[in-house]
């Protein structure tokens, strides 16, 4: 899998957070989290103190508790806490919930599972990214947060649209 420019960008600009969001998407378009490990290890050699103690924080290890709304604020969770317990955990969560969604992509043919572009993926990864972010920010009742996160969708609906343009 090839790291996409905007990614090996955002690490040699040390930008952190968005850093963590891009790894953290990966998570989600690639349940396989092939292209997470190379993210993370390409960002482990440029930014060797991207991982953080873990905040205290009682994380619930039971998969019988876990949906997708925890699933939501633990990967929100992760962009102000990037640490190893908590990367962990979403791991687990993410085997476990999408569990058919995986076997489902093991048992596609290879060139299918390809043909899905990385600027695709990484427009998904904004969209969903900006949906969380907005929803958290809906949630604490923070204004600035919801519109950054309402700004960031919309971005990645654009990139999702002019990608798909493209194509045709």
């Amino acid at each position: 899998m090839a790291l996409t420019q905007e990614f090996k960008e955002a690490v040699s600009e040390n930008r952190i957070v968005k850093v963590r969001i891009m790894l953290k998407d990966s998570m989600l378009v690639d349940p396989s989290f092939k292209q997470f490990e190379e993210m993370l290890e390409y960002t482990i050699k440029e930014i060797p103190d991207i991982f953080e103690e873990h905040d205290g924080e009682e994380l619930l290890n039971d998969p019988s508790l876990w949906n997708e709304s925890y699933l939501n604020d633990q990967m929100v969770s992760l962009i102000t806490n990037f640490s190893e317990k908590r990367i962990k955990l979403l791991k687990k969560m993410v085997q476990t919930l999408y569990k058919s969604k995986i076997s489902l992509n093991e048992n596609t043919n290879s060139s299918k599972n390809e043909s899905m572009s990385s600027e695709k993926k990484l427009g998904i990864g904004i969209t969903v990214s900006g949906i969380i972010i907005t929803l958290a920010g809906i949630i604490s009742f923070k204004h600035p947060i919801t519109i950054i996160g309402s700004v960031i969708a919309i971005l990645g609906i654009i990139k999702l649209i002019t990608n798909s343009k493209e194509v045709c």
